[in-house]
């Protein structure tokens, strides 16, 4: 019998997953990998929603047909392999368009407002104790690198508070420009913003693209926000210019990952961090689990929407 194997657990119950398998005319049997171990040689769709996916683990499977993965990124999944093997793969973009885009907001103006320093002092029960005044968001100017999805629906938030809107993206969006934005340089949207909002994809062309130069180049007390991927800005030269008090941050990925909690960002306190937590709203995560298996049913329908990889 052929199976359908999912990795890990996907948000909802094993029979919720069930029932969309067969609303998506899914022929094969599901199975979770925490439950049963499925001889290799039956597994026909392979289940993940983690990132890491590379050719050992794809080689387990010898009569793979179809890969479903449960998230957008797709940098560090061996797709090359893949295609080589006649192995269809499928993602899931947009789902947290959202979540991410509210989080982006919600470190900008726990950073300007000061908001974990206070909540701290209130705590401590230190009224009396001299809170630094924070700053309001409105008017400011917010560059957003990369205006896709997410970078335009950021930019939607941005200018529900009078934001002026910059960008820099590799192709210009229309959706970009019929909200007000105006794409300039690289070293003009470091310069003049008093945000950064980065929304870029990861890929070898913007791999470890934000340096120090552009980081020294941000306004005193400028806000610099990274939900996006950690690869795309140099690590260090990031832990440097945060210690040296120039900028703030607000951190959601991070160089370490899945070991959280060793990166030096963390020991800031110019850093407002979450624990990737960009893409984790009970919303965004029911999309998730819809739409993940809804592409297997574009699978079998022969439907190539959010399909990554199609065979040789």
């Amino acid at each position: 019998m052929k199976r359908v194997l999912f990795l890990q657990k996907m948000y909802g119950t094993a029979e919720e997953a069930r029932r969309l398998l067969q609303q998506a005319g899914c022929p094969y049997e599901p199975c979770w990998s925490d439950e049963v171990s499925p001889q290799p040689e039956n597994v026909a769709i392979l289940v993940t929603k983690e990132h890491h996916l590379d050719k050992t683990t794809i080689a387990r499977f010898p009569n793979l047909e179809m890969i479903s993965l449960g998230f957008t990124g797709h940098d560090d999944v061996d797709k090359v392999f893949a295609e080589e093997n006649g192995i269809h793969v499928y993602y899931v973009p947009g789902y947290a368009t959202d979540s991410v885009a509210e989080l982006i907001l919600g470190l900008t103006i726990s950073i300007l407002r000061r908001i974990p320093k206070s909540n701290r002092v209130i705590r401590e029960g230190a009224w009396d104790k001299p809170v630094i005044p924070g700053t309001e968001l409105n008017g400011k100017t917010v560059g957003i690198l990369g205006t896709g999805t997410i970078g335009c629906r950021t930019a939607e938030l941005f200018l529900a508070f009078n934001c002026s809107l910059l960008g820099y993206s590799r192709n210009e969006n229309p959706r970009f420009l019929q909200l007000g934005g105006r794409y300039v340089e690289k070293d003009e949207l470091f310069g003049t913003s008093d945000i950064i909002a980065v929304c870029q994809a990861l890929s070898d062309g913007t791999q470890g693209s934000i340096k120090r130069s552009e980081l020294e180049h941000m306004k005193q007390g400028a806000v610099f926000i990274n939900t996006a991927r950690s690869g795309l800005v140099d690590h260090d030269d990031l832990v440097s210019v945060l210690r040296d008090g120039h900028i703030h941050a607000g951190i959601d990925v991070y160089s370490d990952e899945p070991e959280r909690g060793k990166d030096p960002l963390l020991e800031l306190e110019n850093v407002v961090a979450t624990p990737h937590v960009g893409f984790k709203t009970h919303e965004a995560l029911t999309r998730l689990t819809q739409q993940t298996i809804a592409n297997i049913g574009r699978f079998f329908a022969g439907d190539s929407k959010n399909r990554l990889v199609p065979p040789p």
